[in-house]
């Protein structure tokens, strides 16, 4: 139940939510903000977005796993306009998510047809070779030497009743969502890097991912991650954010939370390189002095043709990939109204999509008072209270994530391996294990369809615009 309070204050977070993202007035308001926050977005999306790229090219060099299973390719062609049916309908920004290989698909279909124009002294062949195997040779990055030996030396996937057991690794079918999930954790973690660091290998030991694997990951990405703002690479590091390192040392923390020094001469040093007692053997290669780290003096041959290119394929293609994020942002605003028709965004008692943002604060203030009444017969303090109710949120919600990363690692979890999960992750801050056991009977009692009801809410409401703008479009 409810309290008179509780409920005064959805409301009043619905009007508010109402008036400053839902009409016009606030459409065009948002969009003279999106003008005086651009330069602070931008520099978010280059110390943030092109790291997280970076990050998930060690995966792409190690493991040979290529970009349309790991990395969240996102458009480079300008958003749709909607048709006068969708603008009736309320869909003011046509918005779909495809599958990774699908945007993959797209984007070489458009190289292929001229849409995406390429910089000077890159040809189509050349990027999209690289974004279906960054190792190769022609993708820019690499010698044909040197894409041999790493090809040579990058372990296969082992299929059975094909591959030599010692001349390949063998992954269950979380591996792809283990490495997004600990990618996205990495990106969004402002925590104590030992609990991610817990958190990581119980996830590892859980799916049977091999540890080694999993600690140099983790250290890979580490050390990646200090490389960028201890040293600064042409092409790669942010110009006010990186360090001038004339040592070529850099210090990161492993996934022991040990403080290790380590030379790095290149960026291949800490994308592939193998660093003793950081490194498990057959995750690192031997590097050399002038691949990815030197794109501004390095020359290419193509068909007989000297050129040079301003950068690799690969960081070429990451750089236009923060541009378009960056170009984006002026569409905030739109986005806000999503959905939203003319009545609805002139007249809060029409508006569905706050609807459900109140139905939505409903449930977690339900959910959040029945955490609380359990709190109070263990009489437990104000602060582990509060922990207690986000234990109890996230167990509910693991469907309902707004991020799709991570989201689809719990979504594959059965309910028995989410739960140990999350009581191993709720128990390292400290909170007790009988507790979030009663909370966890409690939820699946008087909640036991939330996160379905949850999930349903929204997309109902996406579906309903989508089938008004369809079945509008035919009786013309």
């Amino acid at each position: 139940m409810l309290t008179r309070e509780q409920i005064a204050k959805i409301l009043e977070q619905k009007r508010k939510l109402f008036l400053k993202t839902q009409t016009p007035s606030a459409e065009y308001t948002n969009l003279q903000r999106t003008f005086d926050t651009r330069d602070l977005f931008e520099e978010y999306a280059w110390s943030q977005e092109y790291d997280m790229n970076l990050l998930a090219m060690i995966s792409a060099f190690t493991l040979g796993i290529t970009f349309d299973e790991i990395l969240p390719i996102s458009f480079l062609k300008e958003p749709e306009t909607p048709s006068p049916e969708e603008i009736e309908a309320g869909i003011n920004l046509p918005v779909e998510t495809p599958a990774p290989e699908d945007i993959l698909q797209e984007i070489i279909e458009d190289i292929e047809s001229g849409k995406i124009e390429l910089p000077a002294g890159v040809s189509k062949e050349d990027i999209i070779n690289a974004l279906k195997n960054p190792t190769s040779a022609n993708a820019g990055s690499f010698t044909p030497e040197e894409a041999e030996e790493i090809t040579r030396e990058t372990p296969e996937k082992a299929y059975y009743e094909k591959s030599h057991y010692d001349m390949s690794y063998y992954d269950p079918e979380y591996m792809i969502e283990f490495l997004r999930a600990l990618l996205y954790r990495l990106y969004n973690d402002t925590g104590d890097p030992q609990t991610l660091a817990n958190d990581i290998l119980k996830l590892g030991d859980q799916f049977g991912i091999q540890r080694d694997l999993v600690v140099t990951i983790f250290n890979r990405i580490q050390l990646l991650r200090a490389t960028k703002y201890q040293m600064f690479i042409l092409g790669v590091s942010q110009i006010g954010a990186s360090l001038w390192n004339n040592e070529n040392k850099v210090l990161f923390m492993d996934m022991d939370g040990n403080i290790k020094e380590v030379e790095i001469n290149n960026l291949d040093d800490a994308l592939l390189g193998f660093a003793l007692d950081n490194t498990a053997l057959g995750y690192g290669f031997t590097t050399y002095p002038d691949t990815v780290i030197r794109p501004l003096t390095r020359v290419y041959e193509n068909n007989g043709k000297k050129t040079v290119p301003a950068l690799p394929v690969l960081l070429e293609y990451l750089y236009r990939k923060v541009n378009k994020t960056v170009n984006n942002y002026f569409l905030t605003p739109v986005a806000f109204t999503n959905y939203s028709t003319v009545p609805e965004m002139t007249d809060l008692s029409k508006s569905e999509k706050m609807d459900v943002y109140a139905t939505l604060q409903n449930y977690r203030y339900a959910v959040e008072n029945l955490v609380e009444s359990i709190c109070n017969k263990h009489s437990v303090n104000q602060y582990q209270k509060r922990q207690y109710q986000m234990a109890g949120l996230q167990y509910v919600t693991r469907n309902v994530e707004s991020h799709s990363w991570g989201k689809d690692l719990l979504l594959q979890m059965s309910d028995d391996e989410f739960t140990d999960f999350w009581l191993d992750h709720w128990g390292r801050q400290g909170l007790n294990r009988e507790i979030l056991l009663e909370i966890k009977g409690e939820i699946e009692k008087w909640f036991p369809n939330l996160r379905e009801k949850s999930r349903e809410l929204a997309e109902q409401m996406r579906l309903k615009r989508k089938m008004k703008a369809y079945l509008s479009k035919l009786s013309k």
